[in-house]
């Protein structure tokens, strides 16, 4: 039997198709079914609507084409973003300044540079070492770049500030996509 969980709790519609997140993450297959369950749906609507075309039945159709509409152009948006940084990654690599104890810093830069294939450098202000950061201590460059996220481009020797307030991995790339060009 088809596992349902991120579209049916309690004999009510529910999942990503409602704009809410599942409980669980779906394996492949898992999401495989709920999509074809999901198609199902759509089928079943359209052919309700066709062959009873009531108001309630029109309505239900157009209802739920209008909430797959919005799902797609949001992936759609969200795979423009992507597909932006993986672009943005040819020009740019992430520095982050840093001194002793930034290690949740250091772990979205490390998230983001292993996402969107970018690459990352370090510059520790203070002699610190984060593990599995490749680090070199600052030789001056600290009054220029304090703590914080930057966006090199190695071919206009530039560094655009991202921030140092950055607290999420989606913060990070909100300020990529907001203050980088292509």
């Amino acid at each position: 039997m088809i596992l349902l969980s991120c579209l049916c709790v309690l004999g009510r519609m529910s999942g990503w198709y409602y704009f809410e997140e599942p409980e669980e993450r779906l394996d492949s297959e898992e999401a495989r079914e709920a999509l074809q369950s999901v198609k199902a749906h759509h089928q079943n609507l359209l052919a309700l609507a066709l062959m009873e075309p009531t108001r309630k039945n029109i309505g239900a159709y157009i209802e739920a084409e209008k909430k797959a509409s919005e799902e797609s152009l949001r992936f759609a948006e969200t795979w423009a973003d992507l597909q932006k940084q993986h672009d943005f990654s040819k020009r740019y690599f992430l520095l982050l300044s840093f001194k002793e104890g930034a290690d949740e810093a250091a772990r979205i830069a490390k998230e983001f540079a292993v996402l969107h294939h970018w690459t990352l450098k370090g510059l520790s202000l203070d002699g610190a070492k984060i593990e599995g950061l490749d680090a070199e201590a600052d030789r001056g460059l600290g009054r220029v770049l304090p703590e914080g996220f930057y966006a090199v481009d190695p071919e206009e020797e530039s560094a655009i500030d991202l921030g140092s307030d950055i607290v999420s991995l989606e913060q990070l790339e909100e300020r990529i996509v907001e203050r980088c060009e292509l």
